[in-house]
């Protein structure tokens, strides 16, 4: 006999993660069920309806978008999944966060390819593409294609940190155009560094840049003659 509230038809509240439909009843333990928000389709028993201890897997909870999916990944079963899984969020956080947005104005357009909304595809991604050594790494998305505001796949690599960062810099630097002695146009954004390879003075490359001076060492702006 099927208990009263359990035919076909019959709703419950979940503990975060909305209402429950029960779609067919065989026994107390085998109980078809379906999320009203999400369609997700699931097994569970009556006790855990009951008491709204169904977790849905594919309700997005990481900033609307992000959801566990269905797999052999969970967020703390290991520690290269728990790095994975904080990866995952921080680059949908990123990209999705208002908070985030309006604090770091870098990510301004930048979105998540829609595969990997679901963390089991990133995590399988993520895992297979970290390097075992134990250093630091970090997601990156502008290397292989300058200027991206996609993450994905393949537009994605794992690099080091300390180049993750170095690279960082270089973006935020202000890109200055001068023309050689030889008459080459030459655009550079790291200051110091391209004084070091041509043997220019920091100091008389400001004055340059500042109007202050017409050349140094035949340097010269691309408007002067």
């Amino acid at each position: 006999m099927i208990p009263a509230d359990m035919h076909p038809g019959s709703l419950f509240q979940t503990n975060g993660f909305g209402r429950i439909e029960v779609l067919e009843y065989k026994t107390s333990q085998y109980i078809r069920a379906r999320f009203v928000d999400t369609g997700t389709v699931v097994i569970t028993r009556s006790i855990q309806l009951r008491k709204g201890q169904v977790k849905d897997n594919y309700k997005p909870f990481v900033c609307g978008v992000g959801f566990i999916g269905e797999g052999k990944f969970r967020s703390a079963d290991s520690p290269s999944t728990y790095q994975a899984y904080i990866c995952w969020r921080n680059m949908l956080r990123r990209c999705y966060s208002e908070k985030h947005r309006a604090s770091s104005k870098s990510y301004a357009g930048c979105t998540v390819s829609a595969d990997w909304h679901n963390f089991q595809n990133f995590a399988e991604w993520f895992i297979a593409k970290m390097p075992k050594d134990g250093g630091d790494y970090d997601l990156d998305k502008d290397t292989l294609v300058p200027g991206n505001k996609l993450y994905s796949p393949s537009t994605c690599l794992i690099i080091e940190r300390r180049t993750n960062i170095l690279h960082s810099i270089d973006k935020r630097r202000k890109v200055r155009t001068l023309v050689s002695p030889n008459g080459d146009v030459v655009s550079f954004n790291n200051f110091n560094q391209f004084c070091s390879e041509n043997n220019l003075n920091v100091g008389s490359l400001s004055k340059l840049f500042k109007g202050l001076v017409k050349r140094h060492k035949g340097w010269r702006l691309t408007n002067e003659r």
